[in-house]
């Protein structure tokens, strides 16, 4: 069906994009520091702008942290009903179980490192690493292993004071131990 002309036709102004990828890829701009080596460095000096740092542990100390979530508002469902209204508490630890354990240390801090290495927990297959310092890329090529960086939102929800860490869950609640390392 022919609706006709609703107001005034203009040529498009702008350049397609594909034809500017294309130009720019037949120009071979992009390669210029493109080496492996410089891209090795910049991924290097990577690091989250909310990378969170926490002091070394002075003691042993074990506790459950308290997960629970307090809707801020009215959850509706498809139908359009409140399907969770707000102030609905919801504890995330009574759904989801954690897989293994994640440990949670400054692999910068030459005594967190000795500690990690010393309880071999590089070897353990059931064990994420999170650092809150030092290089992912080197790290992740020296222990062939993923590293993970220690952000924020994780100190907040976990309570986490002091480093290293080990999250895990016992009886269906999650278990934080922060250890003292030795000197």
């Amino acid at each position: 069906m022919d609706l006709g002309v609703w107001g005034r036709e203009y040529p498009i102004a702008e350049p397609d994009m594909i034809e500017v990828i294309y130009a720019e890829i037949n120009k071979g701009e992009w390669k210029k520091g493109m080496d492996k080596e410089s891209m090795r460095k910049k991924l290097e000096d990577l690091q989250p702008q909310d990378l969170a740092k926490l002091p070394r542990a002075t003691k042993d100390r074990e506790f459950n942290p308290d997960l629970t979530y307090t809707l801020p508002d009215d959850l509706p469902g498809p139908n359009g009903k409140v399907l969770y209204p707000k102030g609905f508490k919801f504890d995330p630890s009574k759904y989801v179980k954690l897989t293994g354990r994640y440990v949670i240390l400054d692999l910068s801090d030459p005594r967190q490192r000795a500690w990690f290495d010393q309880e071999k927990l590089n070897e353990a297959l059931d064990v994420r690493v999170i650092s809150s310092g030092g290089s992912f890329v080197k790290l992740s090529e020296e222990l062939k292993r993923p590293i993970y960086y220690l952000q924020r939102v994780v100190v907040e929800r976990l309570k986490l004071k002091a480093l290293p860490s080990i999250v895990s869950q016992k009886d269906g609640k999650v278990l934080v131990q922060e250890i003292k390392v030795p000197e």
